[in-house]
């Protein structure tokens, strides 16, 4: 297999906006893209978080927010309707709150 530098080798002779635009083209190739949920998954993920509220149960829950995908383990705490936040206990007995609409996927501990 041949190894090559890339657009490393090509830099020298090429624009300062070319190297700009291909730059902002791979940031935009790396950024995650929300994944989108079918009817389905909303349902099982709505009966974990009740059966989790009513049990005190451990959640392991991964949201995607402006920094890409990230996952929080803990007990919720309290699920506020209106605001369409879930308020979260977790292992370090700190409050953590996350919007309902950025839940990609729960699973209990």
């Amino acid at each position: 297999m041949n190894k090559d530098r890339g657009n490393i080798k090509w830099s020298a002779m090429m624009l300062p906006e070319h190297v700009h635009l291909l730059r902002q083209l791979q940031e935009e190739q790396e950024h995650e893209v929300k994944p989108e949920l079918d009817e389905q998954s909303f349902g099982e993920m709505n009966i974990l978080i009740s059966e989790a509220l009513q049990n005190n149960s451990m959640l392991e829950i991964c949201y995607f927010n402006e920094c890409g995908s990230q996952t929080i383990f803990g007990t919720i705490v309290r699920i506020n309707m209106e605001e369409r936040m879930l308020t979260l206990l977790d292992e370090s007995e700190q409050k953590k709150r996350v919007q309902l609409k950025q839940i990609v996927n729960v699973k209990v501990v």
